[in-house]
């Protein structure tokens, strides 16, 4: 079930994106349901974890200084760390005059989140979101990108086909998320390519042409995926995204396996 290593290649840092794989959970956002949440993470192997900034509980207006360094202290208690926050809004809301002003609410605070979390974990400060596409910048776009430089975090756009918000220089950059490049019928492994410096995160995922399934059982060429990822992609953690696949735990715990992401100090189940 593990692929095998290519020459030279190490075991990719792997965190797990929570959304959608804990929404089965009664109440998502307790914290009784983030630790057994993180628990589980360290057990399939994975190193990092990047928050759903949309459940209750876990957003950031939800969460005060305490409780956010008590949500950092869950996770390095079990060896994780912040791999930043999703935060999948519909991206209409932020073209419509009704949604627009909570929606850059929600992603200034998702910001400050991410950077608290990376800060208090030694951690990485993104925030994945899907941003419309635009002929011009939007004038919330200057908002997001002036508190995204203030606190020193990235903004990574995973919408597909990309979007023109990335900027080489500036906070905003790309996010490629391996089934949503699929189905739009590119190629993952080139559009790494093809990002540059403007990437900002990678999410692995996989597509058969419907829907979204578990890695290995769709479209994704891996080895293809993962060379990009081990001569383009920057430091830093591959986001395994579960999203929409029939068991999405399971699903992630079946990447983990692929990518040999066994923790030597992960406990039992």
């Amino acid at each position: 079930m593990t692929m095998p290593m290519l020459p030279g290649e190490h075991p990719l840092e792997l965190a797990v994106a929570l959304a959608g794989v804990c929404e089965t959970a009664p109440t998502p956002g307790s914290a009784a349901s983030v630790r057994e949440a993180f628990a589980w993470a360290n057990r399939a192997g994975f190193r990092g974890v990047c928050l759903d900034g949309t459940v209750a509980g876990l957003r950031a207006r939800d969460l005060d200084r305490s409780a956010r360094r008590d949500l950092a202290a869950s996770m390095r208690r079990v060896g994780l760390a912040s791999a930043g926050v999703d935060l999948f809004l519909p991206p209409d809301h932020l073209l419509d005059s009704r949604w627009v002003d909570r929606a850059i609410g929600a992603a200034t605070g998702a910001l400050g989140l991410a950077a608290d979390l990376a800060s208090l974990t030694t951690g990485h400060a993104v925030v994945c979101m899907n941003l419309p596409p635009t002929d011009a910048p939007p004038e919330w776009m200057g908002a997001l990108i002036a508190e995204a430089q203030r606190i020193g975090a990235r903004l990574a756009d995973c919408a597909w086909p990309r979007s023109a918000h990335a900027d080489a220089s500036g906070p905003v950059g790309v996010g490629i998320d391996a089934a949503a490049v699929l189905a739009g019928g590119a190629d993952p492994a080139a559009e790494i390519a093809r990002a540059g410096t403007l990437l900002a995160a990678v999410r692995m995922s996989d597509w058969d042409g419907a829907s979204r399934v578990p890695i290995g059982r769709g479209r994704l060429d891996e080895l293809a995926f993962r060379v990009a990822i081990h001569t383009c992609a920057p430091p830093g953690m591959v986001m395994v995204d579960a999203r929409g696949t029939p068991d999405p735990r399971a699903a992630a715990e079946w990447a983990a396996a692929r990518c040999g992401a066994v923790r030597p100090d992960a406990g039992t189940r």
